[in-house]
């Protein structure tokens, strides 16, 4: 599996026809939404229309594996909108989906337009009944819910993020890439000019380098491991030996915000709603 992501609104027939040759096997299109009017309020470029194009072009190039990104929770978003938008693109019949809320990041122009009031902050509630929302018309659709934000048919769950959400060493090329490889994780530069500088100067692109320590290594395959809808082994991600980890796991169960099977923990249906919060709980835990 060699995934190449890319705009619908950028990317042309050639250059999928291009990459496929070239041996990607996966493409991913960032569709955000299939309502018009939703990619304007937020700046996004491109259209509905050419998702749907560069979706046909795809499988004219010979790719059979496609994943559409779709954001919920928009600005004027609706249930019924983001409904319309589900069904366009189950009709597109993508092999992958991914699902995610929208969430605010400090700098952007849209943090800026929340703060003045022009743009209404997301509604959680209302990203709480959009997931479900989703996870009721995709299951129906043929597709699983493999992980929080993530659903597949049978066979096209993607690799990379398995590797990714269970601790495995994965390397990203190109800028903005993550990589994590040997407990080290780092990330290249995002400017295009200087990572090409970079590597004519036979030097890595690297702007960021860190390496986990065990309890940090060990801390980060439980709070990825968690994002699966299967859950992750505490023996196998290590957590067992760290006594300041294992009792917040514990006190979570308790919180019906976990659950126990075995080896083998996972969110309930109420936890996946505090994924992130409970993230920075752990990682809070090791310093406990």
């Amino acid at each position: 599996e060699i995934t190449i992501e890319a705009h619908p609104g950028s990317v042309t027939r050639d250059d999928l026809a291009q990459l496929r040759e070239a041996g990607f096997t996966r493409v991913s299109f960032g569709a955000e939404s299939m309502d018009q009017t939703e990619l304007d309020r937020v700046g996004r470029p491109g259209s509905p229309m050419s998702t749907v194009q560069m979706v046909t072009a795809a499988g004219q190039a010979g790719f059979t594996d496609l994943n559409l990104d779709l954001m919920y929770g928009l600005p004027g978003q609706t249930v019924g909108s983001w409904t319309d938008s589900l069904r366009q693109v189950v009709d597109l019949a993508p092999t992958h989906l991914s699902c995610y809320a929208l969430t605010v990041e400090e700098g952007t122009a849209l943090q800026a337009a929340i703060r003045r009031g022009t743009i209404p902050a997301p509604d959680e509630t209302l990203q709480n009944e959009m997931e479900d929302v989703a996870e009721n018309i995709l299951g129906r659709a043929g597709f699983t819910r493999y992980e929080i934000s993530n659903y597949c048919r049978p066979g096209f769950a993607s690799r990379h993020n398995q590797l990714h959400w269970t601790g495995g060493d994965y390397l990203g090329l190109g800028p903005s890439a993550q990589s994590y490889v040997a407990a080290r994780r780092f990330g290249n530069v995002s400017d295009l000019r200087a990572y090409n500088a970079s590597l004519r100067t036979g030097t890595l692109p690297v702007t960021e380098s860190e390496h986990l320590t065990t309890a940090d290594d060990a801390c980060e395959r439980l709070v990825f491991g968690l994002r699966l809808t299967g859950g992750i082994s505490l023996r196998e991600t290590g957590v067992l030996r760290f006594s300041g980890l294992t009792g917040k796991v514990n006190e979570l169960i308790g919180d019906a915000i976990l659950e126990r099977n075995g080896e083998r923990v996972r969110f309930t249906r109420k936890g996946r709603r505090y994924a992130d919060t409970v993230a920075v709980a752990l990682l809070t835990s090791l310093d406990s």
